[in-house]
């Protein structure tokens, strides 16, 4: 999220966007090379054995999650994952437009308000880490939707590039900000061998959501402005940050750091 927007804004100075898909193509071939050359047949084989020894034993994939649907802080966390990729599914989908056809943002700048939201997004998860092994996992998390609804609210009035500069790192510290306290309270709120399921679960709602926000962009962006489209995403994200407020509660053990990379 900032090496590929960053990339991109330095690239369309001097290629159209055509060239830049067919270079782009690149990334996912090199990453399979990888793939490939790393990872060996006998530990995939191992993988696989090892995980043929838990299906034996009992461990169904469809008991896990009937009993992680049963836990509040697993619903509270799913609703809010989604919710707040549904927002990002539409400011993904019509910001670009947005900012080409109405503000005459040239495709670099606009590359380079993605990298900017893609840094601080980065440099805010290890602080945010640090803070809710300190304070909890339900406060920070709380606070970062605060700061995205602020930023959907601010981006929809402001039309200056310095300030969608600010704003876009606002936003990526939001973004940043909740992944931590998200997955952690995740991880504390079920049993060991229901995690897996859990955490694949709770990634499928961001998958869900983008989706989601993409199709409502589309098929309203005809009839309804992109400003007020961003707009409609801070109660969106209010409503999402009350659920969550309503049915989440603090896991209180001894903590651990756990600072992730998931989305």
């Amino acid at each position: 999220m900032l090496i590929g927007p960053l990339l991109s804004s330095f690239l369309t100075l001097f290629m159209g966007l055509r060239q830049l898909f067919l270079i782009s193509t690149v990334f996912p071939i090199l990453s399979l090379v990888v793939f490939l050359l790393w990872i060996k047949p006998r530990e995939m084989e191992e993988s696989r054995m090892d995980n043929s020894t838990e299906t034996e034993k009992g461990v169904w994939i469809g008991n896990s999650l009937t009993q992680v649907f049963k836990i509040r802080n697993v619903i509270a966390l799913c609703c809010a994952r989604a919710t707040f990729a549904l927002s990002m599914g539409v400011f993904s989908t019509i910001f670009p437009v947005y900012a080409q056809s109405e503000l005459g943002f040239t495709p670099s700048l606009i590359s380079l308000l993605f990298s900017i939201r893609g840094l601080t997004n980065f440099l805010s998860r290890m602080p945010a880490a640090r803070l809710s092994d300190k304070i909890g996992r339900r406060k920070p998390f709380v606070f970062a939707y605060g700061i995205i609804i602020i930023a959907f609210i601010l981006l929809a009035y402001t039309e200056n590039s310095i300030f969608l500069m600010m704003i876009m790192a606002l936003y990526g510290v939001g973004w940043g900000m909740r992944v931590v306290p998200s997955t952690a309270l995740l991880s504390e709120s079920v049993k060991s061998e229901d995690r897996p399921v859990a955490l694949a679960t709770l990634m499928t709602m961001f998958d869900v959501g983008v989706t989601t926000g993409a199709l409502l962009a589309g098929f309203t962006a005809t009839f309804i402005s992109p400003p007020t489209l961003m707009l409609i995403c801070a109660p969106i994200m209010l409503s999402a940050t009350m659920i969550f407020l309503l049915l989440s509660k603090e896991i209180v053990n001894e903590r651990t750091s756990t600072i992730t990379h998931t989305q």
